[in-house]
């Protein structure tokens, strides 16, 4: 029943100051490069919705419950988030639970009412759910995918207000209008970057959007007057190009373990990347990171998908290269393109780590951020099939430093701890790398350096067509 639901999601609400601040912290530290709700709305009902708790009004509850939901979904991820937003150091203790889960399981009763409705706040309200769960697998709910579930119908309900098409926006006032395309994006891009890696199929063909890209908005700042609609931009451009990744056809040969590879598309892609990054604003620059602006991490996430972007390219062909270095024949183009394309995964990789410490070096890691999570697990799985064929103390150091972080995300995320535990017998192989006399040492590594392995598409002689036939190649597996 909806009351009952009211009632106790109502008992388990902290303080005013509290829900202010944790709403706070989700507007400006969480919601990093995708977009939620109008940050003004948020706030002006939220005095609302303590003057009617106050008084005991159950008939705004049961008018507004969109609303406490969505309230309840903010709280459920800021609530692990509380330590960067107070500047404190990134908690060594270990979380027996999450922060959050009172939240989470408080808007659980909830879900239905959102579906049935299937009005905006429940696409609002699932997609901060499916944000939550991703990072804390509850497998009470039977949510093997973690938060992909809510992800999915978060975008479900976007299709069926037809956000997707700017005709819809035509009667609302500008800044309306431009959230309503700033939410569709978010459910969109968050739903295509986890279903593919799970092997989903997309829900929406991106040749039926019709809404533009996100654009400034005065009345869309947080309450620090910053936008982060410059970041969303290159987010959904990202996107694209995993999209186009997922989409990516490999011909069979008549060998049954072969297939034909078309370097001129694998290069096309690459170089759609590299736009990406050149389209980053100036305040994201690697040089002009500041880990005291609104927007740090959301900028750090935009290396780190550009460099997710580098390792998914990249990681088929090093792949290929650990399992048939006997077979790759010397002073080939097909041994310059594997080896270009390999030293592009493992070159991300090694980055995305870099930035990775760097963000918990300025206690900006989210010990329940699935974002930082899957940065990290990915680099380390490159990492670990990089070992195969390089064992270098740089490679270890690098396999020290990933383990470090996931251990310190394993102290708070759930999904991070099985991911340590299970690479625990990897723990005495970077044993003997001092990774804090290294960093006392040394200067940290410059990206630039550690990406010059990747520079430098090979030539395409004039005797190749630009097709290779590769065996035993898998992509994105």
């Amino acid at each position: 029943m909806l009351s009952s639901a009211i009632k106790e999601a109502l008992a388990i609400l902290p303080s005013d100051e509290k829900i202010t601040m944790f709403v706070q912290i989700f507007l400006n530290i969480c919601e990093t490069n995708y977009f939620y709700a109008i940050h003004s709305e948020v706030y002006g009902k939220l005095v609302d919705l303590y003057e009617a708790r106050r008084v005991g009004d159950l008939e705004y509850f049961y008018r507004e419950w969109p609303f406490l939901v969505i309230v309840l979904s903010m709280l459920s991820v800021s609530a692990g988030f509380d330590y960067i937003g107070s500047k404190l150091p990134i908690p060594q203790e270990e979380y027996s639970v999450n922060p959050g889960y009172n939240y989470y399981f408080a808007s659980m009763p909830f879900v239905g009412f959102l579906l049935d409705s299937k009005a905006i706040e429940g696409a609002q309200a699932l997609l901060m759910l499916g944000v939550f769960l991703t990072t804390n697998k509850n497998e009470q709910f039977g949510l093997a995918d973690g938060g992909y579930s809510f992800m999915a119908l978060a975008l479900e309900i976007a299709i069926s207000n037809k956000l997707y098409t700017k005709d819809t926006f035509s009667r609302l006032p500008d800044y309306e209008a431009e959230a309503m395309k700033r939410l569709w994006w978010s459910c969109y891009t968050l739903e295509r970057r986890h279903g593919f890696n799970l092997g989903k199929p997309e829900l929406f063909r991106i040749e039926d959007i019709t809404v533009g890209l996100p654009e400034y908005s005065f009345e869309l700042r947080n309450n620090s007057g910053s936008s982060n609609h410059l970041n969303q931009r290159v987010v959904i451009q990202l996107t694209m190009v995993f999209i186009k990744l997922t989409k990516l056809e490999y011909t069979k040969t008549t060998s049954a373990n072969r297939v034909e590879i078309d370097t001129k598309m694998i290069r096309a892609l690459a170089d759609d990347v590299e736009e990406c990054r050149a389209s980053f604003p100036e305040y994201a620059l690697i040089e002009n990171l500041d880990p005291s602006a609104d927007l740090y991490r959301g900028n750090v996430h935009l290396h780190l998908n550009y460099y997710l972007a580098k390792i998914y390219i990249g990681k088929p062909f090093l792949l290929y290269k650990v399992e048939n270095q006997s077979k790759i024949q010397e002073n080939s183009y097909e041994t310059a393109i594997v080896d270009h394309l390999s030293s592009i995964c493992i070159d991300a990789a090694f980055c995305s780590i870099e930035l990775l410490s760097v963000l918990e070096k300025n206690s900006k890691l989210g010990q329940f951020s699935f974002t930082d999570l899957n940065f990290c697990n990915i680099s380390l799985f490159v990492i670990l099939v990089y070992l195969n064929i390089d064992k270098s103390d740089n490679t270890l150091l690098f396999l020290s430093k990933g383990l470090g972080i996931l251990r310190t995300l394993s102290r708070g995320s759930a999904t991070a701890k099985s991911s340590l535990n299970k690479l625990q017998k990897f723990i005495d192989l970077v044993s003997v790398v001092d990774t804090k006399t290294t960093d006392s040492s040394q200067a940290p590594y410059a990206l630039v350096d550690l990406e010059a392995g990747g520079m430098g598409f090979p030539e395409l002689p004039s005797d190749i067509d630009g097709f290779l036939q590769l065996e035993n190649f898998g992509f994105m597996d």
